[in-house]
């Protein structure tokens, strides 16, 4: 994390993250469960401001020419390399690969702090006891 991120209190954006935004960003939310730009960012923990920049970065990087930001990190850059010519298909087995293990990692902490995962529900992405 650099140091402006953790004195403003900044979302750190982690590879996942980055890979997550660049799909959205490419080919939108179809086939993912997660539709709304304020779901996309509540699910990563970031604001729905900063889900734009990202996504504006990546634009950039892909050659478009509106609604772009030219502040791409290296992480974006390395991302953007690595999965900008593979297929939509190969693409999404991918993030539904990353959207599977975090699920599975907050049913691991709800555990911990004593909760029981089949009782609760993501209402708002956010989790509820029910």
């Amino acid at each position: 994390m650099n140091k402006r991120t953790q004195t403003l209190g900044l979302h750190s954006w982690s590879e996942n993250d980055l890979i997550l935004n660049f799909y959205v960003t490419k080919f939108g939310t179809r086939n993912i469960w997660l539709k709304s730009l304020s779901d996309l960012s509540k699910y990563i923990g970031t604001t729905e401001c900063s889900f734009t920049k990202q996504s504006m970065n990546f634009r950039y990087l892909m050659g478009c020419k509106n609604n772009t930001l030219t502040d791409y990190s290296k992480l974006q850059r390395l991302v953007f390399e690595l999965f900008n010519d593979i297929s939509q298909y190969e693409f999404f087995l991918i993030v539904s690969d990353i959207i599977d293990n975090t699920n599975k990692e907050r049913e691991r902490l709800l555990k911990l702090k004593g909760k029981t995962p089949e009782r609760m529900k993501l209402v708002r992405s956010e989790m509820v006891e029910i």
